[in-house]
Order: C-alpha cells, then sequence, then structure tokens
C-alpha cells in the first residue's frame, strides 16, 4: 500500500501536466456539426486569434464586483445563442469559487453576433460576489456554450483558463 500513493501522486502530476499542456497549446476544437456520416467537420481555431480578453489582464490584482470584458475575434469561433456565450467561473485549487450562473459570470455579448460586419464583436460579464471566501492565486475560467448540435449530439465547449490574483 505504501507504494501505491506515489504512484497515484505521479498520474495525478502527469495528468496535470497534460491538462496545462493542452489548454497551454493555444488551439482549440469548435464542433459545428458532429454527424454520423464520419466525415470530419471540426474547425479549428486559434484561441488566440478567437477570444481576446481586455480586463482584466493575466495576473492582474482584482476586487469584486469584477467585470470581464473582451471581443470574440470571429464570426462562428465561438458558440453563441441569443445574446448568451458560455459562463465564466473563479476557480481555486480546481474549485469553483464563484461564477457559473446566470446571476453570476453570465458572458453576453452586444452586437448583432449572426451578421460578421459586427465583428469583433464585445462580450462582458460580471461576478460580484464569491460563493466560497478566497484570495490569492485563483483561475478565471471562461467556459463557452455546451449546447447541443445540429445533429443532436453534445457539443464539447471551448475553455480559456487565465490566471489572476483575488485581493
Amino acid at each position: 500500500m505504501k507504494n501505491l500513493s506515489p504512484k497515484i501522486i505521479l498520474l495525478i502530476i502527469i495528468a496535470l501536466i497534460a491538462g496545462i499542456i493542452l489548454v497551454r497549446s493555444n488551439q482549440s476544437v469548435d464542433i459545428e456539426n458532429n454527424t454520423s456520416t464520419d466525415q470530419e467537420v471540426d474547425e479549428v481555431y486559434p484561441l488566440a486569434s478567437c477570444v481576446t480578453i481586455t480586463s482584466p489582464q493575466a495576473g492582474a490584482e482584482v476586487i469584486l464586483p469584477l467585470t470581464i470584458s473582451g471581443t470574440f475575434t470571429d464570426i462562428g469561433c465561438w458558440k453563441i445563442f441569443e445574446g448568451e456565450a458560455g459562463f465564466v467561473t473563479l476557480e481555486q485549487a480546481g474549485a469553483i469559487i464563484a461564477g457559473g450562473t446566470v446571476d453570476q459570470g453570465l458572458i453576453t455579448v452586444s452586437g448583432d453576433f449572426y451578421d460578421q460586419a459586427s465583428y469583433p464583436l464585445a462580450f462582458s460579464a460580471t461576478i460580484t460576489e464569491l460563493a466560497t471566501p478566497a484570495t490569492g492565486p485563483i483561475d478565471m475560467v471562461l467556459t463557452e456554450r455546451a449546447d447541443l448540435g445540429e445533429d443532436g449530439m453534445m457539443y464539447i465547449p471551448q475553455v480559456v483558463v487565465m490566471p489572476i490574483i483575488l485581493e
């Protein structure tokens, strides 16, 4: 049993490193159609050219209420439905400490998200209170809508993780 614990710790470390590499690879998959025809229909967008977070900046010290703002650079690179584009959560040590609800952290867009001429399209979200008290380094996580695709298959959302410091 004593040898099992280090193996589990090693597996967790490997999984964390793989997750960091995946998040920082600057690529994401936007599944427009997940059909049963076995045809490749996934579109790959570099996140750096799809989502621009203007506030807060990575590593910034922030206080609540926190307003997150930025732009989506191209039509179709991030799922938007009826003006809503997903949620922002604040996470510390893997636990959600704020956001992720309609009242806290809903990402909304301004402008006609169906018209390419409206891009770059501004978005914003606000978090006013913590569900769990916390300070120090945290992750601000933007998660795209996870709706059903046109064929009824679950859509795999894109995720953007940015470190910030909560005062």
